[in-house]
């Protein structure tokens, strides 16, 4: 019986651990940065060696496509140091414009290594508290891919 016990409760903090690993930073293996608004689309998809910006507008269209240094994607797993990525989802968006067209509505989506995605979605670039680290490390991102 006591050996019982012993495995069960080894059983038990293993399946803990497992989810704390699951929940860590370090299990993301892409992010996507989504926002649109009529007539305009920007998708910014990054995985640990890739990013891909797409953008589709009256005005502009870009599709481009480069390496991502390993530098970057620490800062973007860096930038979720604080956040619980079970909780992203639940995270309330500061404001609710894009509801009634008055600002683009915007997402950020984390897919783990069992492939679980996590969404966020607000306005414009304007992320939870929580999540404007990562936004700011895209946009980032952005601006050394784009040009």
């Amino acid at each position: 019986m006591i050996v019982f016990r012993k495995i069960f409760i080894l059983c038990l903090l293993s399946l803990c651990w497992m989810g704390v690993q699951c929940q860590s930073p370090k299990s993301v293996i892409r992010i996507d940065y989504t926002t649109l608004t009529r007539g305009y689309q920007k998708q910014i998809v990054l995985t640990h060696d890739s990013v891909t910006l797409h953008v589709e507008g009256r005005e502009e269209n870009k599709d481009v496509k480069r390496a991502l240094t390993k530098a970057e994607w620490t800062s973007l797993v860096s930038a979720l140091k604080n956040v619980k990525l079970a909780e992203i989802p639940n995270l309330p968006s500061p404001s609710m414009k894009r509801a009634y067209d008055g600002a683009r509505h915007s997402t950020i989506t984390l897919t783990t290594k069992d492939q679980k995605t996590l969404a966020h979605a607000f306005d414009n670039e304007d992320a939870h508290a929580k999540l404007q680290p990562l936004m700011k490390a895209i946009l980032k991102i952005e601006e050394a891919t784009a040009h």
